[in-house]
Parts: structure tokens; sequence; C-alpha cells
């Protein structure tokens, strides 16, 4: 038995099929980009934490003509601006209470990186952020709208490796666009991954220097060092100039001083 639906049916139900099947809020195609540095911004999904040349290492830190572009498409046509958030893991930045400067955030653990307005994210327009905010907002716990400080923020030390997730989220006013509260909310955000590494790897442990055949031997234990910290070791020898002679007076010929 075939069943034919009256053609008015036919064309709401393409409508509402075509409507589900529109292109959710996303980043452009090829995007983001890194400007200024031969590193890497790898596509969303693809992040390879173990890459050398993708991230934020302590260079690109301190270098402020460095930047990461992002394009968006689908943007919700009542949105009145796009907030950039950044917490360490995927967990959605979309509820109040997640976010700090937030009347609601109680162990707020996203912190703000850049507030645009719709104007300046609008569909396919290039907007872009540095690097010294990104790390600002994960490791001081601290929303980009605080004076940013190079030397500070920079700090390597006790600094380690950490996953760094940027949440772009559509904003209507102060609520989320799609957010609603609920387990079944589907906010307009996205979660960009990537990583900043600022500290060195550690000096090897156990050197020692031994005399070869016309040559210097080194040794020495590098155990625990992550391949992905260091590129090689180098070995570096001065010369160091002899004493001078001793010279105790008159009394002294200089027969007993050779000057070694």
């Amino acid at each position: 038995m075939t069943t034919r639906l009256p053609l008015f049916l036919v064309s709401l139900l393409s409508i509402l099929l075509f409507a589900g099947a529109a292109s959710a809020f996303e980043l452009s195609t090829g995007y983001p980009k890194r400007t200024n540095t031969a590193r890497s911004a790898p596509p969303p999904g693809l992040f390879d934490l173990a890459a050398s040349d993708a991230g934020i290492n302590r260079k690109d830190c301190f270098d402020a003509g460095q930047r990461w572009r992002f394009s968006l498409i689908d943007i919700p046509t009542d949105t009145t601006s796009v907030e950039i958030w950044a917490r360490a893991d995927a967990t959605s930045c979309a509820p109040a209470a997640e976010r700090s400067g937030t009347t609601e955030a109680k162990s707020p653990h996203c912190y703000r990186v850049a507030k645009l307005t719709a104007a300046q994210v609008d569909s396919g327009k290039e907007f872009e952020l540095d690097n010294l905010s990104i790390v600002q907002a994960i490791d001081k716990k601290t929303n980009a709208e605080s004076p940013l400080d190079a030397a500070r923020v920079c700090k390597s030390d006790p600094m380690v490796p950490a996953e760094v997730h940027l949440h772009v989220l559509a904003f209507r006013g102060a609520d989320v666009v799609g957010y609603t509260g609920g387990a079944d909310s589907k906010p307009a955000e996205i979660d960009y991954v990537t990583l900043y590494d600022l500290a060195g790897p550690a000096a090897p442990t156990g050197l020692t220097t031994g005399a070869g055949e016309g040559l210097l031997t080194v040794k020495l234990n590098a155990k625990g060092a992550a391949p992905r910290d260091f590129k090689q070791y180098r070995a570096y020898c001065f010369h160091v100039a002899p004493k001078p002679a001793s010279d105790a007076g008159a009394s002294d010929a200089g027969a007993s001083d050779a000057g070694a």
C-alpha cells in the first residue's frame, strides 16, 4: 500500500528538514590561523598534543606581534556579542556559574579572553586573539580585562604543559544563545583545543667528562625528559688562562716557579 501526502505537507516537511539540516555555529574553514610565526594552528578535532610546532611556547608568549585569527560562520541571527572563554577542559562555559565575573559564579573555571560585538565577528569576518591573554586566563585565572604583563604572565617556573580549551560563546544580552540551563540545552558554543608549554626542558643530571684520544667525552643522564621538550643537547668548552707566576720579591730568583 502506498501512502501519498498532500503537496502542501510535502513542502512543509521539506522546509522542516532543510531547517534541521542547517549547519551549526562553527569556525570558518581553515581557521584559526597563526600570524607572524612558523608555529601551526591545527584544525579543530585534529590537535596533536605531541606536536612540537603547535600551541604556545615561552618565546611566543613574549612575542606581542603574534596573533591567532578566528572567523565564524552561521552566527545566530539574534547574537549581540561573542565572547571567548578559556579553561583547561572541554566542560561547557555556558553556565554562568562556570564563568568568572558573573554574579552566579561559585567556583569559576572559565576566564574571559575576549569580548566582541556582533558586528566585529560578522559571518566570515576575522578577529584576533593574542598569546598573552590566553595564557593569563589559564595560568593566572584572570580575565583579559586586567592589565597584561608579559614578565609576570610568561614566567615559566613552575609552569608545566597545559591543555587549553577556547570556548567561543554567542550571547544575546547577558544570556548564552540556546542555553536554557537544562540537560537538553544546546548553547551556541565552539570548543577549540590548543596548549601552552612555557617551561623549558629539565637540565640533565649526572654530568661527567673524560679524556679520550684527541676528544673530550661527555656523559649525562637525561631520563625523564620528554622528547618534545628539546631538539638536542650542546656541550661547550672554554679556555682557562694559566695563573700568573708568583713573585715573592728580590729574594725570589724564580727558579722554582715554572708558572704552570
